[in-house]
Parts: C-alpha cells; structure tokens; sequence
C-alpha cells in the first residue's frame, strides 16, 4: 500500500498489518520505497540534442539488419506487425515506442529462480 495523501499518517498496512517502517519503534527508515520517474522527461531528454536524436532515431536510420541473431527489438514479429498496423506511425523514425521490463517481478512467487525479468513491448 501506497503511504500517501489519506494514508500519510498511517503506521501499518490496511490489508495485511505489516508495518510500514523497517523499525517501528523510531519509524524514520520505510521498510520499501516507490521511485517514480516521469516518463515525459525521459521522451524530451532523446531529442534535447542533435546527437541525441540521431541515436533515439538510429533503429530506423543506421541500423544494419543481422539475419542470423536479433539485435534490436525491430527484429521481432511483435514490432512487424505494429508496423503493419500503422504504418504512418512506423513511417516516422522520431515516433518513440514504450518498453516496459518487470525487472525481479515474480508475482506468485512459485518459480524457482528468486530473480525474473520479463519484457513486455506496450
């Protein structure tokens, strides 16, 4: 559970109890911490120079396609086919596209390995 806005002053968890501090009694250090970063920023900060936006726009422009082993995610059906979609989208190689990794994500926490990351294109 999020501790902000009407939870701000709550101590323990409304669902489960636990505490929200890694010391409940000196409730100075949380226990976890959601970092957020805009996403606008990170889209503003790829074409804040001409370097930079030739390296943001390089899949589509300098990219030297490799038959035998994938090197970007262009290589993909998934990206062929969004492609196919919208070509006016894919047309311009200044259109960003969102990658999303669950990065240690293991929701149900029956796998094996304590460690999984796994990519979904959005």
């Amino acid at each position: 559970m999020l501790f902000r806005k009407t939870y701000a002053e709550l101590d323990n968890c409304l669902v489960c109890e636990a505490s929200r501090w890694k010391d409940p009694k000196s409730k100075k250090v949380p226990a976890k911490v959601l970092r957020h970063f805009h996403w606008s920023l990170g889209y503003k900060g790829c074409f804040v120079s001409k370097k930079r936006s030739k390296e943001a726009q390089w899949h589509k422009l300098k990219r030297k396609y490799n038959e035998k082993e994938m090197t970007h995610p262009i290589d993909e059906k998934a990206w062929e086919d969004f492609d196919n979609c919208w070509p006016d989208f894919a047309e311009d190689a200044q259109n960003l596209r969102l990658g999303l990794a669950t990065d240690g994500f293991n929701p149900f926490s029956n796998m094996s390995s304590s460690y999984s990351m796994w990519p979904v294109f959005l």
